[in-house]
């Protein structure tokens, strides 16, 4: 009996496994119990906006363009670098409908848990 733990003690591999395991559970169960009472502000909506931006006109840009009223101009910039715009770009393209409320949940959810 004292020669399996010992054995379990020593081996790196399975300590190596456990650690990982036991990581990634904490990193998914704080991702998925975090409330978030206003998702789009700050960084997370100019990086919402680049998005959208992208994805309706082609256009890199974090200006609100035609979702604010009146609508204004979207003029290119460079303002915020590319990853996550285009990460949440390709979130956009799989998903129909004008909305796209649910694309929200899944720009909130892919950095944190890809980090």
């Amino acid at each position: 009996m004292a020669r399996i733990v010992r054995r379990l003690l020593t081996n790196k591999l399975i300590w190596l496994v456990v650690l990982t395991s036991v990581g990634a559970f904490l990193r998914l169960t704080a991702v998925e119990q975090t409330n978030v009472d206003r998702p789009l502000r700050a960084d997370a909506l100019e990086y919402y906006l680049t998005a959208y931006n992208l994805r309706h006109g082609g256009i890199y840009s974090r200006s609100p363009g035609v979702l604010v009223n009146p609508p204004a101009k979207v003029v290119p910039d460079a303002y915020r670098p590319p990853g996550v715009p285009l990460l949440i770009a390709a979130v956009m393209t799989q998903r129909s409908g004008p909305a796209e409320e649910s694309t929200v949940g899944h720009a909130i959810t892919c950095p944190p848990v890809l980090s």
